[in-house]
């Protein structure tokens, strides 16, 4: 409707570190889209402000991810996942997660994919905030990816 495009490559200027940690939960797909859908049925305004808060929250990290300030990118990914977890989209071991992350020092932690299970994403950026945060999370029993985003 906006004319934006939905899907786009964005060149970060240098390298971003990223720690992805698995919850060790699967997430069923069709329990997730009837959710959204009851989400709908439910409170439609709500449900249709909330749809609309993450797509400005997609195009601002967007811009925050060009201008390289990964704290903001941090702040507004933490907001997302707030409002997935209001939508009931995340799942206990996700918010313990991103928690974990979070209290290590990471500039921003959420669910990736369609929640209820999966994978979480910490914003690590520096090496050291990487190995730390990667750490924290391999110490309470969770799988831990360390990976890089751009070349």
């Amino acid at each position: 409707k906006s004319g934006k495009k939905i899907v786009e490559k964005i060149k970060v200027k240098e390298p971003i570190r990223v720690v992805l940690g698995n919850s060790g939960i699967s997430a069923n797909t069709a329990e997730l889209d009837g959710l959204v859908e009851d989400l709908n049925r439910k409170d439609p305004k709500l449900h249709s402000s909330r749809l609309k808060k993450v797509t400005e929250q997609v195009f601002a990290v967007k811009e925050a991810l060009l201008k390289h300030d990964l704290k903001e990118v941090g702040k507004i990914i933490t907001e997302n996942h707030k409002i997935l977890i209001d939508m009931g989209l995340s799942h206990k071991k996700l918010i313990e997660l991103c928690n974990i992350a979070l209290e290590n020092g990471a500039y921003g932690a959420k669910l990736t994919g369609g929640g209820m299970g999966g994978f979480m994403i910490a914003l690590t950026p520096e090496e050291e905030l990487q190995e730390r945060v990667g750490k924290a999370i391999e110490e309470r029993g969770f799988y831990v990816i360390k990976a890089q985003i751009g070349d």
